[in-house]
């Protein structure tokens, strides 16, 4: 999960994320290459709710995509 700084919409995330917590044995955060974690959060800094944050976050998500269809 991603969401920008300026964000209008990153309280919500960081909500549902607190709520997301109280489940430890659904959702697993950490690093996406540590073994068991399922779910992991950055924050783009400075990006607002747009395309440009979200093609951004995208970019950086690929190579974690990648990595994990290729183990």
């Amino acid at each position: 999960m991603t969401t920008g700084s300026e964000d209008y919409a990153k309280s919500i995330v960081e909500a549902q994320i607190s709520s997301m917590l109280l489940y430890p044995d659904t959702f697993i955060f950490g690093d996406p290459f540590t073994a068991g974690v399922n779910c992991s959060y950055g924050i783009s800094d400075g990006e607002d709710h747009n395309f440009h944050g979200r093609l951004r976050d995208i970019y950086t998500i690929l190579p974690i995509f990648s990595k994990k269809m290729n183990s």
